[in-house]
Parts: C-alpha cells; sequence; structure tokens
C-alpha cells in the first residue's frame, strides 16, 4: 500500500495563512449584523481592519440605514466571527472578508 502524503504546509479545508486574527464586523442600532452577498453567496460581512470597515461604512452605509454615527464595530475573533457567520440564518452560509472592492476571501460555515 502507498503511503499517501498530506502536505503541512497547506491546512485543511482551504483556509489559508492570510486567514485574518480578527474580522472586524459592522453592527446596527437593533442588534442586526452587515451582511453582503457576492457572486449568489449570501455571507456575514467582516474586515480585516476597522479602517477598510469604517471605509465601507461611509461608502455603502446609507444603502441599508447605517451611518458612521448609529454603527457599532465588533471586533471578534477569527473564530468567533465563523460562529457568529454560522448562527445567521439561511441564506448566509460564509464569513465573507471585504477586500476593497468584493469579498476577497469567503469561509464557508455551512
Amino acid at each position: 500500500m502507498t503511503d499517501i502524503a498530506i502536505p503541512t504546509t497547506n491546512p485543511i479545508l482551504g483556509i489559508e495563512d492570510d486567514l485574518p486574527e480578527r474580522a472586524h464586523v459592522l453592527c446596527h442600532p437593533d442588534g442586526r449584523h452587515a451582511c453582503y452577498c457576492s457572486k449568489g453567496v449570501h455571507c456575514l460581512l467582516g474586515f480585516k481592519t476597522e479602517f477598510n470597515a469604517t471605509f465601507f461604512l461611509v461608502l455603502f452605509g446609507a444603502l441599508v440605514g447605517l451611518t458612521p454615527q448609529n454603527a457599532g464595530c465588533l471586533v471578534l475573533g477569527i473564530d468567533e466571527a465563523l460562529d457568529l457567520a454560522k448562527s445567521k440564518p439561511d441564506p448566509c452560509v460564509a464569513l465573507g472578508i471585504w477586500g476593497g472592492t468584493d469579498i476577497a476571501r469567503m469561509i464557508y460555515v455551512k
């Protein structure tokens, strides 16, 4: 029987090393969280930095009733962000990390 080598440089499930340690998630005053649909996939919207979250909020927040004055920004560990995405009702199936013009990384949780 031939042994199968599993590469140790690429973690299981395709989660690569550039996965952020934290995700900044926009929060509506009533407790809802910002979600996004990219290429037909609905996801909890996360950002690598608070600056990116604020920049997105200024550009697009008014479309969903968010302003810098009424929105919060939760800083979650990546595991907490994945758990939050998993707790969202369908059709939300992933945590999406914003990359400037669209989702740069999609991490499926369901």
